[in-house]
């Protein structure tokens, strides 16, 4: 067969055609697949916003759906800020709101907030390394590290603690918390804190109880530690901070400044209080900031959390080791805290996590330590509910763990119960409650209102979603003679079966 030049220029062509068209549909694909998971991750964002539940005054009443705005509102609440995590990395940060009522300036997620006590599980991080580096030990006393202060003595009785304690909250330590102070207050230095000294406006930090026994949380504790890193190494406790955590860990929005310097002054959210007020020169100082002195955002947390399951499934790091972060979450002294963070749940479940609350911010930080998911929730008010709520509507959007939707099981009325119950009731004051039986459904009649229905919880105790009562029944043996308890408020309420 001869060669023909302009035949094989013809194939090379068309294979050429063919390729292209095959490179521009995998493109195509590809642009498709990541649009339908952003559009994918947007519902599940806005089914998130629809699904914030949470409870009336009625106890047994289901759940009610609301809008996050709304909710936010409720709680007086100006901004919120998420960052979620999901297959260990961050599937979305989003943030509501603005920095400040009144205000067109809205919050973003480079918006840093408060983290208050979320500063200690990641000071705890800090003390890690340093173990890790030999640098401290986590078993001595730390009175052999402290240079400028020591734990004092009680009477001739010296304490002997450790940072494993310490961190653990087993020091038996006291001052549980800080309430920080006003942009224009003369600021304390940590020896005057842990002396309770004049400007400080906290207790002296001491050892009350034996330690190594017993859960007893204290910020105190951690501020001796703050000032335990600062003698060994010879930094001020910011700069040791973004050194040995925030920087490795790529925390760039975050600080442990106190009060905010530069930049971060432009983007801080303001602090409000439970009657919707700004804080006084919008946030409060906190010298304690081992304890408390974080400024953070969602997605820096997210970030750091994220880190850390992957460390804990394994994966090479060169800031921490797995056996560091498995040492961490094994709670000490029978305590609900490990060194650092509370640790909850069993075997594949186990959670690690720490709340806090500062004058006007409230926020929480909870990681799964196998699957990979997680959650971070800061927002500038005082309302703790408004973070219950969006944590349970992430756990029921996302399938994590789904809310019971009463908190009582109604079991269905059997035929003994629709029998022996049914009938008049009669108190000593002569008020009358009857109980009738309609299509299987049980009810109880108050002498001129309404019938309301009762939902089983067990043999003998109905309860119902429309009011907060409790209905119990006492027979004797044969079911001829009864009475009616109705628990409500606190007291109850006897009537007598008329025969």
């Amino acid at each position: 067969m001869s060669y023909n030049k302009n035949f094989h220029a013809a194939v090379k062509g068309q294979a050429f055609e063919v390729l292209a068209a095959h490179a521009l549909t995998i493109a195509n694909y590809s642009t498709y697949r990541r649009m339908t998971i952003k559009m994918s991750k947007e519902l599940k964002i806005k089914q998130f916003e629809e699904n914030l539940l949470y409870k009336t005054q009625f106890v047994n009443e289901e759940y009610v759906k609301g809008n996050l705005l709304d909710r936010m509102n409720h709680y007086k609440t100006p901004a919120v800020s998420i960052a979620l995590i999901n297959n260990y990395e961050i599937d979305w940060v989003k943030a509501y709101g603005t920095t400040e009522k009144n205000t067109d300036n809205k919050v973003d997620e480079n918006t840093i907030f408060q983290a208050a006590s979320l500063s200690k599980p990641v000071f705890a991080l800090a003390i890690m390394r340093l173990v890790e580096q030999g640098i401290i030990d986590l078993d001595e006393d730390v009175n052999k590290y402290l240079t400028s202060w020591k734990v004092p003595m009680n009477g001739q009785w010296q304490p002997r603690i450790t940072l494993r304690q310490i961190l653990s909250h087993t020091a038996g330590l006291t001052v549980h918390g800080f309430g920080g102070y006003n942009l224009k207050d003369e600021i304390p230095n940590t020896i005057q804190i842990l002396n309770g000294q004049y400007p400080a406006n906290s207790e002296p930090v001491r050892v009350d109880v034996i330690p190594g026994l017993q859960f007893s949380y204290s910020g105190g504790g951690l501020t001796i530690a703050q000032q335990l890193v600062v003698d060994i190494l010879k930094k001020p406790f910011p700069q040791i901070m973004k050194e040995l955590i925030l920087e490795p860990f790529g925390m760039k929005y975050s600080t442990y400044e106190q009060p905010l310097l530069g930049t971060h002054l432009t983007n801080a959210a303001c602090a409000y209080n439970d009657d919707g007020d700004m804080v006084v020169g919008g946030y409060h100082v906190y010298p304690e900031m081992a304890a408390a002195g974080l400024w953070t955002t969602p997605s820096d947390l997210a970030r750091l959390g994220a880190s850390l399951q992957l460390i804990l499934k394994g994966e090479p790091n060169k800031i921490l080791t797995q056996k560091s972060l498995e040492e961490m979450l094994i709670p000490q002294a029978d305590g609900p805290v490990g060194i650092g963070f509370f640790v909850d749940g069993e075997e594949k479940d186990i959670k690690f996590s720490h709340n806090g609350g500062n004058a006007g911010f409230v926020c929480r930080m909870k990681f799964h330590k196998e699957n990979g998911k997680g959650i971070v929730i800061m927002i500038n008010s005082q309302e703790f509910d408004l973070i219950e709520e969006i944590e349970r509507a992430v756990d029921y959007t996302y399938d994590w763990s789904k809310p019971l939707l009463k908190q009582k099981n109604n079991i269905m009325i059997d035929k003994f119960s629709s029998e022996i119950f049914t009938g008049k009731y009669m108190s000593d004051s002569k008020k009358i409650m009857t109980i009738e039986n309609e299509n299987d459904l049980l009810f109880i009649i108050p002498e001129g209102q309404m019938p309301i229905q009762l939902l089983k919880e067990s043999d003998s105790k109905f309860f119902s979603t429309q009011l907060n009562m409790l209905v119990e029944f006492i027979f004797d043996t044969t079911g001829s003679t009864g009475t009616l308890n109705l628990h409500q408020n606190g007291q109850v309420l006897s009537f007598k079966k008329e025969e």
